[in-house]
């Protein structure tokens, strides 16, 4: 709210006549608007002028643009209440862009609603083909009326996120399922075809588009139904949604996916592939330990075709989840060929060795039995992304959200295509604390009031209440360091600049006691880096998602890592009045090798005053992947290469002393599985042989990180 300026109420004194003087035929209909807005400048001498919203700032500024007025004589008084108005304007255009791009958060604890839970166990709903889905109903006791429905569709055991049990998904589902019940939702959770208690085959990434379509339509045609439907859930339940939208089941209204954006197959250079296969190589511990626990193929159950009532009957006598058997993981790691792997583990069969096999060659025609998003396919539905910057999938969420604004086939889906970016690690937007530490880094209260906003989204959009959720600005995360929360209507937010820091040394960048360096001035003629890399004595992974494995600490001190003498290192001059980075991170490194193919890993660094050294983000390229991930290039000794690395996406704040690293080697075991150095296929492979790498900075082969320099902060 702007109060018009002492100068411009002493030149709203004047007297009409005076300020007003005679306009030619063409030019009233040019400065209608400006007098309107004149006359309002006039009548609120004494009070605030008012403009609401991003659409009364567009009319205000079409108001300001349409009152460049041609001179007359004696008009001068006329002009600088003109300008006066102009420049007052323009002052509230600028204070109301700022307002529509402050954050928006909910209810830190939404109030429950006045409905207390009734649970139906074991519903069987009918797909196409006659396999049935076991569903349990969470429904709002005594509800008066139709209900709308959220549904989760889980692999991971509905009763694990049964809100009345202690189960391992129920911390994460369980509150915000008994909050949309206490509101009056109908919550829908559905084990997936070939899982648990549903019936037919369980096949990784597939079915899950028709399923859920006819899962979806039956629910609206239950007479307990308002007719509309929204679908919930985090990673794999994230992802199920993606697989489903493009779908358009008509009773579909409105989605809230998180950490879903691996759901991508091929699309804007990403290969998600439920595994994120776009670096080339293997996400080891995370990928391993993921199928080992959650992925199995076969369980023990009562055979099909039951009623609702026998099978409740027997329901209690049977516990279709596997007793697993205790492994060593550290141990296992190690062992060769990954291939093997889950054999050497034991457990039921998962399609562990079917996915590795194939990520090899992402252009065999395998994949396309598989319900991947694809490049321009449209939805139909509001969608709220929710994602943290300590997962992997920040960047790819960001580019399904443009993707479905672009695509979507209504105005409605079009121009509600949020996000929400948290800090944290996977699946944890709505369990942050008011004094939260991730690894290293210190996060401040960086809680938004998840619940309460998931609630209104659905309030809004199925059931029809006006709750402004279209008002919400498109982009709100959070700057780590600075530890507040922000909005934006793009990203990256437009005023940043994408700025090169480029490496330098004398040719000893070796540990973080060598002489590499980091600027933004590009180097001239300096020395190579060089590196041995030794798949028998692989850097050891420090820092990032599932660095070794669920549970692994986000952020951690480096500085283990860079004494060792594999590890480059180029560190910045301390930073006088700090930087602020928001947007996507990349690499050039231009390399040689003495291997036909190797590993190139970047790590990006924030280093204290204290020398304590915290990953920001961390990116991986197979250097036979380096011109497209769809075609596979190895190298000849003696040549110098481009290898491209995706860094991911951060906002992120330097403070003044500081300074910037960036740490470059060839492994990060056993976050990602290492290149044995052959040029072979590596993942059924047992023989590797050591690598003898070189980093050049010179001006004509330039390694630089590329980082998103914000210029207003």
């Amino acid at each position: 709210m702007i109060k018009i300026s002492a100068a411009c109420r002493q030149q709203s004194k004047e007297p009409q006549a005076t300020r007003r003087p005679r306009l030619g035929k063409s030019s009233k209909a040019q400065a209608r608007g400006t007098a309107r807005f004149a006359r309002r400048a006039r009548s609120n001498v004494t009070k605030p002028l008012r403009v609401s919203g991003t659409r009364g700032a567009r009319r205000l500024l079409h108001a300001v643009e349409r009152s460049r007025l041609p001179p007359k004589a004696g008009a001068g008084k006329r002009d600088s209440l003109l300008i006066c108005v102009i420049v007052t304007g323009l002052v509230m255009l600028q204070s109301l862009v700022a307002v529509a791009e402050q954050p928006r958060p909910g209810t830190f604890v939404p109030e429950p609603g006045p409905y207390t839970m009734r649970v139906e166990r074991s519903h069987f709903i009918p797909m196409r083909d006659g396999v049935r889905l076991s569903t349990d109903f969470y429904l709002p006791a005594g509800y008066p009326g139709s209900m709308a429905t959220v549904l989760l569709r889980t692999p991971y055991n509905k009763s694990e996120a049964d809100p009345l049990s202690d189960g391992r998904h129920a911390k994460i589902a369980g509150p915000f399922i008994r909050l949309l019940v206490s509101h009056g939702f109908a919550v829908l959770v559905q084990d997936t075809r070939g899982k648990y208690e549903s019936e037919g085959e369980y096949i990784l990434n597939k079915n899950y588009r028709v399923d859920a379509y006819d899962t979806i339509e039956w629910i609206a045609g239950q007479g307990w139904s308002n007719g509309k439907v929204g679908t919930y859930g985090c990673s794999y339940l994230g992802e199920n949604q993606m697989y489903m939208a493009p779908s358009q089941p008509p009773a579909l209204a409105a989605m809230i996916p998180q950490a879903g954006s691996t759901s991508i197959g091929q699309a804007g250079g990403f290969y998600g592939l439920a595994h994120d296969f776009s670096a080339g190589a293997i996400h080891l511990a995370g990928i391993l330990q993921w199928h080992f626990y959650n992925l199995h193929k076969l369980y023990y159950r009562p055979p099909p075709g039951l009623s609702r009532e026998e099978f409740l009957a027997v329901r209690g006598f049977y516990n279709p989840a596997p007793n697993l058997p205790e492994v060593d993981w550290d141990a296992l790691f190690w062992t060769l060929p990954v291939i093997d792997m889950l054999d050497r583990a034991g457990g039921p069969k998962t399609d562990f060795r079917d996915f590795v096999t194939h990520q090899y060659d992402v252009t065999d025609s395998w994949w396309e039995q598989f319900d991947y998003v694809r490049d321009d396919e449209p939805i139909s539905v509001p969608s709220l992304y929710i994602e943290t910057w300590g997962d992997f999938t920040a960047r790819p969420t960001f580019y399904l959200r443009n993707m479905h604004a672009r695509t979507a086939v209504n105005e409605i889906a079009r121009n509600n295509q949020k996000v929400i970016m948290a800090p944290g690690s996977h699946c944890t937007s709505e369990m942050l604390t008011d004094d939260m530490r991730a690894g290293e880094v210190d996060l401040g209260d960086p809680r938004f009031g998840h619940l309460s906003i998931y609630l209104d989204w659905y309030r809004q959009w199925l059931r029809g209440e006006s709750r402004g959720v279209e008002d919400w600005p498109e982009i709100q995360y959070y700057m780590i360091g600075r530890n507040e929360w922000r909005a934006s209507a793009q990203w990256p937010p437009a005023d940043v600049k994408m700025t090169s820091f480029y490496f330098h040394s004398g040719g000893s960048a070796n540990s973080h006691d060598g002489d590499g360096s980091l600027s933004r001035h590009p180097p001239g003629e300096e020395a190579a880096d060089q590196f041995t890399y030794d798949p028998a004595t692989p850097v050891i992974s420090a820092g990032g998602p599932y660095s070794s494995g669920v549970g692994s600490a986000p952020y951690m001190d480096q500085r283990p890592t860079t004494s060792r003498h594999d590890v480059l290192v180029y560190t910045s001059d301390v930073l006088k009045a700090g930087l602020e980075i928001e947007g996507p991170i990349n690499a050039i490194l231009q390399v040689s090798s003495s291997a036909p193919d190797t590993d190139f890993s970047v790590k990006l660094v924030d280093v204290a005053p204290d020398g304590n050294a915290v990953n920001i983000r961390v990116g991986y390229m197979r250097a036979r992947y380096r011109e497209g991930r769809e075609q596979q290039v190895l190298m000849q000794t003696g040549g110098i290469y481009e290898v491209p690395v995706s860094l991911n996406d951060i906002a992120w704040w330097f403070k003044p002393g500081h300074r910037i690293r960036v740490q470059v080697t060839s492994s990060d075991f056993p976050s990602y599985a290492r290149n044995l150095n052959t040029g072979g296929r590596n993942f059924d492979e047992t023989e590797w042989q050591v690598a003898h790498n070189t980093v050049h900075h010179s001006g004509a082969h330039a390694s630089r990180i590329i980082l998103p320099v914000s210029s207003s902060k």
